[in-house]
Formats: C-alpha cells, sequence, structure tokens
C-alpha cells in the first residue's frame, strides 16, 4: 500500500507491505529510482512475516528532478507546479 506521511510540511510517500508487528525491514532505492524499483519483492518478504518500509528519498526520483529541470511550457497547463494562482 502506498501511503503520505506529512512531517515539517513536507509530504512522503513511501510503500508499506506486512504487518505493523512484524519485524521491520527498510528496503532504499537508488539514485534516480523511487519505491517502484521494489515491487513484488516488498510482497515476498511481507508474506515472510516482515513489515516492509520503502521510502521515496527526496529528490531521487527521476520524475522529480525533470519536474525541476523542465520549464512548465513543457507540461499540461494544470500542472500544480506551473500554477499562477
Amino acid at each position: 500500500m502506498i501511503r503520505d506521511a506529512h512531517v515539517n510540511g513536507i509530504r512522503l510517500r513511501y510503500r508499506e507491505e506486512g504487518g505493523p508487528d512484524d519485524r521491520p525491514l527498510v528496503l532504499l532505492h537508488g539514485r534516480t529510482a523511487d519505491h517502484n524499483d521494489w515491487n513484488g519483492i516488498t510482497q515476498h518478504f511481507a508474506r515472510r512475516g516482515r513489515h516492509v518500509l520503502v521510502p521515496d528519498l527526496r529528490g531521487g526520483t527521476a520524475r522529480a528532478s525533470i519536474r525541476a529541470r523542465t520549464p512548465c511550457t513543457r507540461w499540461p497547463t494544470t500542472s500544480p507546479r506551473c500554477s499562477t494562482t
């Protein structure tokens, strides 16, 4: 399940699988990636009694870095990043 945590005004997205009482396992993705790198693997460990947490590291996703470098004219005008209000 994909969840969001709001910490100090910042939204942090993470994937969570398994029970909260299971032994925790944190999986980290590499640069320019996100929690999707661990698709399938999270369920594998959850079925084996692990509480798997996979955070999206800030600034690490390819989508985030591309959007940061791309002018708003290249994105749909409905993008909240390009809002003029």
